[in-house]
């Protein structure tokens, strides 16, 4: 078999492994808000479970990439440009997992407390399913190496941005109404917050998606 075909092996191999990474870390995601809304802690503390496996997937996809920079050398701009965004993917992966798991942990609380905060914001559910939406397109996109689809949500990042922003003013009125909900509040902005920085991390995915299909990353030129 020549080099070139087994490093184009462990290519396919390394985007396998780092599609399963983002299913995991979308699962996580889901299960986190139905576990919240449903008041399931079985389903809470499955997302710490899963997002232990994430962090392990995260370090052998590093090793493979590893592995590959130093014994097959890649020799072509698209093989480097695979590798590199692999490394870059897993972190904005593992970061869009700890959020989940965040989130999974202010469930819990609510859980142990019988408290049940989501109602204090109508949009937060929007915002909830806007993000979630993202996330699952951004590995849709990221599968199939659709740079259609990758450009499409992250178009998508105002709307979630602006849902944030009427998040937090639904979350101030509600708090000038009635301070006895200050706990709730601040539990929610927490979420929403976590919801917003999963948004950004899809953007990353995508353009990481973009920058391996084309060498461009943003506004800039690389290979």
């Amino acid at each position: 078999m020549t080099m070139r075909r087994i490093f184009d092996q462990e290519l396919d191999l390394l985007h396998q492994d780092i599609v399963a990474m983002g299913n995991s870390v979308h699962n996580a995601l889901m299960l986190a808000f139905q576990g919240m809304e449903s008041r399931n802690v079985d389903q809470l503390m499955q997302v710490t479970a899963d997002d232990k496996r994430v962090n392990e997937m995260e370090k052998k996809i590093e090793a493979r990439c590893l592995r590959l920079l130093m014994k097959q050398q890649p020799v072509v701009a698209t093989d480097l440009r695979a590798v590199s965004a692999t490394l870059k993917l897993t972190t904005d992966l593992e970061r869009i997992g700890d959020q989940a798991q965040d989130i999974a942990d202010i469930g819990l609380i609510f859980c142990g407390e019988g408290r049940f905060p989501l109602q204090v914001s109508p949009k937060m559910k929007e915002m909830a399913q806007a993000t979630l939406q993202m996330v699952s397109d951004a590995m849709t996109a990221l599968a199939g190496f659709d740079l259609a689809l990758a450009k499409e949500v992250q178009g998508r990042d105002d709307q979630v941005d602006q849902l944030f922003v009427e998040v937090k003013k639904e979350l101030a009125d509600k708090l000038k109404k009635d301070e006895s909900t200050a706990d709730d509040v601040l539990d929610v902005m927490m979420i929403s917050k976590y919801l917003e920085r999963i948004a950004d991390h899809s953007v990353n995915v995508c353009e990481w998606v973009e920058f391996f299909q084309t060498g461009i990353h943003q506004t800039t030129k690389i290979l």
